[in-house]
């Protein structure tokens, strides 16, 4: 169950019940409170507050007044808002054939919850509300209600400039906090009655004008969102990696002490083999790290260079006698080879051993020493993404099997071959930078290496990563979950040329994510007001449209119906689902 949604919407619930109760206190003790909110037009109801202005009437006047042809005789508003009557009329049934997929989709074939969706399925459409804590992030709150704001604005601005301008009156602006989403209206003259009568024509175009504005709004911001890397490119680069612009406190890849590590600035071009371009092929590598058979990945590598490299230890040094490298080897890593049909057993026998390689601290090696950066508080499974969740339950507090392996020059050592008991295939303790180093290839088995090598598997459960920076060595190597990666660094798309300021970091991408939001709501709102339901826009353009009585009634009822269910058929997914809080 959702329970952070749940918790703010109780929270806000409470909110209300004090400031309405507080208010009918105050009207029954204070005439002076009663006339300051009769004079201001303002009402407190539960569950939202209502407010009626003129303020703003003058403003729009003016807007309405703009002589446009002057330099442009050939534009009219008459031909501009013409165009939005026609758009908004061939949107309705588009709007309807949406909701009515969707609605299908969810009663028929529930949307999966995966990513990814396999090839054989049968695709359907599916729109769904947004939602801040459900599938929006608890952070993008500003984002959100700003843009909604705007997207509303320009919605009701349609509406009174068109009726300003075929000579209808602005009677007020009305301003709605609805729980807390903000409402703004205007309210003019009924058309129908009104003093100096239109044409059928004029009438469309008043009612057509918010739905115009919102696709016009739409298409403006898709114009912003493709040319946002030119008006950029003076400042910033574009489509070559990612800048990290916020790290968790206790990210284990934060850099502490003066310890080589990642820091904020830097620019990640590569995670492992994937090659990082912006924000989308950034999540895309993590996702295939956290499939099982990229976390069981090995490395090919020849029979001298292992004979090299493997350490040998007295049977006391070893707090887990299950695992083949000393507490204070923090720069290695056990290895089996993967020659054999049961070294996969062996691999999956030995995951639950080997929490002493890091314990319950996350470190850091750095100029060939471990350097404790503390515990790293881990975010809660539901926190994560779904697409990014890890496969086994994350019951921990703390990363216990997390190591970011980050050496300068490590030494190499000759030693013999160990030798595990009760038949366990051969480990060997080795130093995992070289490794990487040295690998010809990645592997699961021996029968994808090149002759002369063998397939070795790093003895753990988790992923072995690594971060490589644009015009920075060594590689980050980093031990533990890629879900952990996603969740304690925030990146950006947008590489800054000439400074490191934070200030800097975060325009173009505030920037953009505010145009992506204004046209996914813009869009949204013009769908939901071009469905014929009541006390939508569309109703009163059906019933300009519809001469009958009965079939208007129907097609209103029927869309209403629609709409409600499509609504209520996210509660469910709403109040039960996963939140996004990143």
């Amino acid at each position: 169950m959702n329970t952070n949604l749940i918790l703010l919407l109780s929270l806000v619930t409470i909110m209300y019940l004090l400031i309405y109760f507080l208010d009918k206190y105050l009207k029954k003790k204070s005439q002076s409170y009663i006339n300051f909110m009769t004079k201001h037009n303002i009402k407190i109801h539960f569950l939202y507050i209502t407010l009626q202005t003129k303020t703003f009437n003058r403003m729009i006047y003016k807007i309405s007044h703009v002589n446009i042809t002057k330099k442009c005789p050939s534009i009219k508003y008459t031909l501009i808002y013409n165009m939005g009557v026609v758009c908004t009329i061939v949107s309705i049934p588009i709007s309807v054939y949406v909701i009515v997929q969707s609605v299908y989709s969810n009663l028929v074939k529930p949307q999966s919850s995966s990513l990814y969706m396999n090839d054989n399925e049968e695709h359907y459409i599916n729109v769904k509300p947004l939602v801040i804590g459900v599938n929006l992030p608890m952070s993008h709150l500003f984002y959100y209600i700003t843009s909604l704001l705007v997207c509303i604005v320009i919605h009701e601005l349609g509406h009174a400039v068109c009726a300003l301008h075929e000579n209808i009156r602005l009677n007020y602006v009305g301003i709605v906090l609805v729980f807390i989403i903000p409402v703004i209206y205007v309210d003019i003259e009924n058309i129908h009655t009104a003093q100096v009568p239109i044409s059928v024509l004029a009438k469309l175009r008043i009612y057509c004008a918010g739905i115009w504005h919102n696709i016009l709004l739409t298409l403006l911001m898709y114009v912003i969102l493709y040319s946002f890397p030119i008006l950029t490119s003076p400042l910033y680069l574009v489509n070559e990696g990612v800048q990290v612009t916020h790290m968790g406190f206790n990210s284990p890849l934060k850099t502490t002490a003066g310890k080589f590590g990642l820091e904020p600035f830097d620019v990640i071009v590569k995670i492992n083999e994937c090659r990082v371009v912006n924000e989308m092929t950034y999540k895309q590598c993590l996702l295939q790290l956290n499939s099982s058979k990229n976390i069981k990945r090995g490395y090919c590598l020849t029979n001298e260079f292992v004979e090299k490299q493997q350490e040998t230890f007295k049977s006391n040094e070893l707090e887990d006698k299950d695992d083949c490298c000393a507490r204070n080897q923090t720069k290695h890593l056990c290895f089996v080879q993967s020659n054999i049909s049961e070294t996969a057993k062996s691999v999956n026998n030995n995951e639950n051993r080997i929490k002493r390689h890091v314990g319950n601290n996350a470190y850091r090696v750095g100029n060939g020493k471990p350097v404790e950066i503390g515990k790293l508080t881990i975010y809660k499974e539901s926190d994560t993404p779904e697409s990014l969740k890890d496969t086994r339950q994350i019951e921990e507090t703390v990363v216990e099997k997390a190591k970011l392996l980050v050496v300068s020059s490590p030494n190499v050592s000759n030693n013999s071959n160990v030798h595990s008991k009760n038949n366990t295939p051969v480990r060997y303790c080795m130093q995992a930078r070289l490794v990487l180093d040295n690998s010809k290839q990645s592997c699961v088995s021996s029968d994808q290496c090149s002759p002369l090598t063998q397939c070795y598997l790093p003895l753990t459960s988790h992923a072995l990563i690594q971060i490589h920076l644009r015009q920075k060595s060594p590689y980050v190597l980093y031990l533990g979950r890629p879900v952990d990666v996603y969740n304690t660094l925030n990146v950006n798309n947008y590489i800054q040329k000439y400074s490191e300021s934070v200030t800097l970091a975060y325009i173009p991408s505030v920037g953009h994510n505010m145009a992506v939001y204004i046209s996914i709501l813009s869009s949204g709102l013009a769908l939901v007001n071009a469905i014929p339901c009541y006390y939508f826009d569309s109703q009163h353009i059906i019933s300009i449209l519809v001469t009958r009585s009965y079939l208007r009634f129907c097609i209103h009822v029927l869309s209403t119906l629609l709409l409600v269910t499509y609504f209520l058929l996210f509660i469910p997914s709403t109040l039960f689902s996963n939140p996004i809080k990143r």
